[in-house]
Order: structure tokens, then C-alpha cells, then sequence
């Protein structure tokens, strides 16, 4: 066996082998299965017995496995297409579906809540009653409760979203199987610029596709519209709700949120920064579904970032970010109910 602690175990055809982590190329020695190897899957087929699984081989391409080298995969034709800006393509089929995950919902409501704050969707359930109809999961990422909610004679659905782009994109799919057909979805944000303060409502009308989800859902660019924003801006000074406007920096990196990169979005007119709504976005355009995303200021990283602005938002604000939501979708619910 290798000697030092950086190794670990893989299989090389139908044996078992400790590899350096450090060295691809490197010599290794065949040795007695790991503790616990009694059974293994791989290609969804369970192997049982004590002994060194066999497992068939992989086509179309076998990797290397002469005696005491690694394995090296060495695929026929190479892509040199971008990994990322090349990844939209409309026309080729999914191999994974919502449909497997979500089924519909009886007699669901139109429009769905969506929050992203633990602390916000507790307030929820301490405030308004609400009944649980279905269980998803966000593409595997953790069981997401969905339950109905009846303010005011008006049944809407709600559900807490894990936070990302790839999680909450995965769940509003999800929640389209179910028969939602549009979406109100609240989270915060940071702000960029000094003259917005804390608990400030942001609606993005614009968003830097800092993200990688997006371009699974529409042409590669730099930012995505957001084609619901003015609506929804209507509905808020209709309601006299005070809000601000603007482009919005969605990224994927929390800690990777840098002085110059936060200097290079405001010179490109972001006022915000978030975790979803271009993913989201580009998304419902694709699937022809409405979200109606705002924001509500959180930290600022327009001086000294402090981190405990994230979550000292109290219970009455965070209520009324449910009253918000729950007007607009009464409003959007009825210009529907109206145009019939």
C-alpha cells in the first residue's frame, strides 16, 4: 500500500485500488477491499456479497488499466466549445424531468409564495394557518414543504426555497408540475450603493448573469431583462408601497463577492446584489411561467460589510414581507379572474 494519509480507494476494474490524491500518474498496489465494502451500485444495479464487486465495463470508452498505473479516460473526439456559454440548447431533450419528481396538486391555486429565510417562512406559520399538500424536493437538494395558505378568502401557495440559483430554479420547476402558474418569490439583498438602507424593498428590472444556471435557459449574454419588473411595479405604487428599481448582480459565489468586482457591477448599474433572480429569470422565460421577484435590503458592501444585518430583520418586518406578498398576489390573481 502507498504509504502517508493523502489516498483513497477507487476501483479499477474488478479490484481495488489506493491512489495518491496528489499524483494522477502515480504507481499504486492492488489491496484487500476497505472496511464496509460488502455491496455496491453503480449504474443503479446493487451488488451484494462480501467479496470485490466485478463491475461490467463502461462504454463507449475504457479507461486505462494496465497494472499499476491510474486510469486515464481518453474520450475519441474533444468539444472546445465554452463549458458554460455553450450549454443552451433548445432543441435537444431532457434527460431529466420535473414530471419525475412533482405530481399536480388537486384544485391548486394559480400563484405560489416563495421565500428563502428560514426565520421569514417561521414567522409565516406563526402568523396565518396553513395546510401542507405536497412534499418536493428541489432536484434532490432537501424536501421542500408546499402548503396553502387562505388570507382573506384568497388561497395562495407557499414554500420555503433553499438559497442558489440551481436549488431554486430546480423548485419552481417543480412547483409548475404542481399547477402553480406564477410566483411571487421574496428573499434579500445586499446593496451596492450607499444611499439604500436597510429594509429598502428592491424590484430588479435587469440582472448580470453571474451565475451558471441561466445559461441552461437562454442564449449566453451578460444580463437577462426581467419582463414581469414593471408589472410588478405597478402593482406596488397601486398598493403605495414604497420601492426602488434597478439592475441587480445575481452571483453564485457568497464569499467571492470582491471590492473590485462590487466597484465593476455598480459602474455597470447594479444597485443590489443577490443569489437568483437571473437564474430564476431566464428560467420562467423559458418555461412560459410568471415570477414576480423582490428583494428586501439586507447588508450593504457598499462600506464595511456587516454580516449581522443578514438576519436581524425582525419578526414584524419579515410579516409584513408577507402581507406585500400576499397583496400583490391577490392582484394578480384578480386582473386574471377580470380579463376572463
Amino acid at each position: 500500500m502507498l504509504s502517508g494519509p493523502k489516498s483513497h480507494s477507487v476501483f479499477v476494474g474488478d479490484t481495488v485500488a489506493i491512489l495518491p490524491l496528489d499524483a494522477c500518474s502515480a504507481d499504486f498496489t492492488v489491496t484487500d477491499p476497505p472496511y464496509g465494502l460488502g455491496s455496491a451500485t453503480r449504474r443503479g444495479t446493487a451488488l451484494q456479497g462480501s467479496a470485490v464487486p466485478s463491475f461490467p465495463p463502461d462504454p463507449p470508452h475504457q479507461p486505462d488499466q494496465r497494472v499499476g498505473r491510474c486510469p486515464v479516460w481518453s474520450p475519441s473526439t474533444r468539444d472546445t466549445g465554452s463549458v458554460i456559454t455553450d450549454s443552451f440548447n433548445p432543441d435537444s431533450p431532457e434527460v431529466t424531468s420535473p414530471t419525475a419528481i412533482a405530481v399536480p396538486i388537486p384544485e391548486c391555486p394559480a400563484t405560489a409564495v416563495v421565500t428563502f429565510q428560514r426565520h421569514t417562512w417561521d414567522v409565516l406559520l406563526d402568523n396565518w394557518q396553513s395546510n401542507s399538500v405536497r412534499q418536493v424536493n428541489a432536484g434532490g437538494a432537501c424536501d421542500v414543504d408546499v402548503r396553502l395558505v387562505e388570507n382573506g378568502h384568497h388561497k395562495v401557495g407557499v414554500c420555503l426555497s433553499p438559497i442558489g440559483a440551481p436549488t431554486a430554479a430546480a423548485l419552481l420547476e417543480e412547483l409548475a408540475v404542481c399547477g402553480f402558474r406564477r410566483f411571487v418569490v421574496f428573499g434579500t439583498c445586499g446593496v451596492l450603493v450607499p444611499q439604500i438602507t436597510n429594509g429598502h424593498l428592491v424590484v430588479p428590472t435587469s440582472a448580470v448573469r453571474d451565475e451558471g444556471t441561466s445559461y441552461h435557459y437562454a442564449p449566453p449574454s451578460d444580463t437577462i431583462d426581467i419582463a414581469t419588473a414593471p408589472r410588478l411595479v405597478d402593482i406596488l405604487a397601486e398598493l403605495e408601497i414604497p420601492h426602488i428599481e434597478g439592475a441587480v448582480w445575481t452571483t453564485d459565489a457568497f464569499y467571492r463577492e470582491t471590492r473590485a468586482l462590487v466597484e465593476r457591477r455598480v459602474a455597470q448599474g447594479c444597485i443590489a446584489v443577490d443569489m437568483e433572480v437571473s437564474a430564476l429569470a431566464a428560467m420562467s422565460q423559458f418555461r412560459g411561467i410568471e415570477i414576480f421577484h423582490y428583494l428586501c435590503a439586507a447588508d450593504s458592501l457598499a462600506d464595511d460589510w456587516n454580516p449581522e444585518l443578514l438576519w436581524n430583520l425582525g419578526d414584524k418586518p419579515r410579516a409584513v414581507l408577507w402581507e406585500v406578498a400576499f397583496a400583490v398576489a391577490r392582484r394578480l390573481d384578480d386582473e386574471v379572474a377580470t380579463s376572463r
